[in-house]
């Protein structure tokens, strides 16, 4: 089951409000499960994170 319009955008929103970096609205609509979207989230987050590191 994927997410649909309306909490994609609110997630969408928290997610740059918090984490500070904007996610694509149909791939957030293309994941299956809140579970995946928080994998999806933490790995990113994990990516930036060692980016900033590394420079």
């Amino acid at each position: 089951m994927s997410l649909t319009p309306w909490p994609s955008l609110e997630l969408r929103a928290l997610i740059k409000q918090v984490f500070s970096f904007d996610m694509p609205m149909l791939e957030m609509m293309s994941i299956g499960s809140l579970d995946i979207l928080g994998s999806h989230v933490a790995n990113e987050i994990f990516r930036i994170v060692t980016a900033e590191n590394e420079s």
